[in-house]
């Protein structure tokens, strides 16, 4: 089976327990696994989120990468479904997840799951050219396989990602 890198940006002024529970999710999906999956902690570059993940993908040295913000977190099949729709090849992957809405409390199905991709593609992706974010432009560049199972819960909440959009004027995560 394939091996993953996978890398998390952290920032200090994030709450820690939601960094908490991100990290243990990571850890107990990838011990309900064979393969290695590797967990890097790296650094965020304040104003330019495409550095902070150009830097990351870096990280390791496994055949694919992704990543979970820190403010987010996996179900613990996360790895398993992955591994299972890459059935021995090295290819990408895009799974379902769910959106947390914490201002209503209600839960929506999304498209924008864990992004599995090949390390050689998200190194040569030009995050230079993203300091928003990119990778939604990443994801559209790989032309990933979409799964239906949701495995990447996000929380819709005032981020630090959301703040610098906002002083971008911008409200996707598009460059």
């Amino acid at each position: 089976m394939a091996a993953i890198d996978v890398h998390m940006l952290v920032m200090p002024s994030n709450r820690a327990d939601w960094r908490e529970q991100a990290l243990a999710s990571i850890v107990d999906a990838a011990n309900r696994v064979d393969s290695a999956i590797e967990l890097h902690l790296a650094p965020a570059v304040p104003g330019h989120m495409g550095k902070a993940r150009a830097a990351a993908y870096a990280l390791g040295d496994a055949p694919l990468v992704t990543f979970v913000d820190e403010d987010d977190w996996l179900e613990p099949d996360a790895f398993v479904a992955v591994l299972a729709a890459l059935d021995g090849r090295v290819g990408n992957v895009l799974t379902a997840g769910r959106v947390h809405h914490l201002a209503t409390g209600q839960s929506t199905l999304t498209a924008r799951g864990l992004l599995v991709v090949k390390r050689e593609l998200a190194l040569a992706f030009p995050w230079d050219d993203y300091p928003l974010c990119g990778t939604c432009d990443l994801r559209d560049a790989v032309r990933p396989d979409l799964l239906s199972v949701a495995v990447y819960n996000r929380r819709d909440h005032q981020s630090s990602g959301r703040a610098l959009f906002a002083s971008q004027g911008a409200s996707t995560c598009r460059g």
